[in-house]
């Protein structure tokens, strides 16, 4: 029998990475038979190194789309990421047999690669459900709420 492949793509900013990587164990762990691949930028994935490592999962680096040496505000990074994702989560996984990619709601673009690809594409989010709902409903928020023009 074939070996299961999941790739488990994470947002690599703000916590997102080590709540997905959670999962992403816990999942390798219930599927010892599984092959895994945790998918961020190096940077993220240095500071899961730590972690005791099962077998069953590589880690696997995706450009953060930084190209230069200036070193970009929070904002600028993300941007920088989002811009640069798609093409080098589809190097990373160039000639890979997956089942499935489970990844981060935040990297909605997996989606997109997961259809190229012809697999399932499983997003989660790793926030608490409020979050998730202030998230959904950020439009309305602004409309109710109001938000004022900020003046640089």
């Amino acid at each position: 029998m074939t070996q299961s492949h999941v790739a488990v793509v994470a947002f690599p900013f703000s916590s997102h990475a080590g709540s997905l990587f959670s999962l992403a164990r816990a999942m390798s762990s219930l599927a010892p038979s599984s092959h895994f691949s945790f998918l961020s930028t190096e940077r993220s994935l240095a500071s899961l190194k730590s972690q005791h490592l099962l077998s069953n999962i590589s880690l696997v680096p995706i450009s953060d789309g930084v190209t230069s040496p200036h070193v970009p505000s929070h904002f600028e990074a993300i941007e920088l990421f989002l811009n640069s994702f798609k093409d080098s989560l589809r190097e990373s996984l160039k000639g890979c047999k997956l089942r499935c990619i489970v990844s981060d709601l935040f990297v909605w673009l997996t989606a997109d690669v997961a259809d190229e690809m012809a697999v399932k594409w499983v997003p989660v989010t790793t926030a608490a459900p409020l979050d998730l709902y202030t998230h959904l409903h950020a439009d309305l928020i602004r409309e109710v709420v109001g938000v004022a023009d900020e003046e640089h």
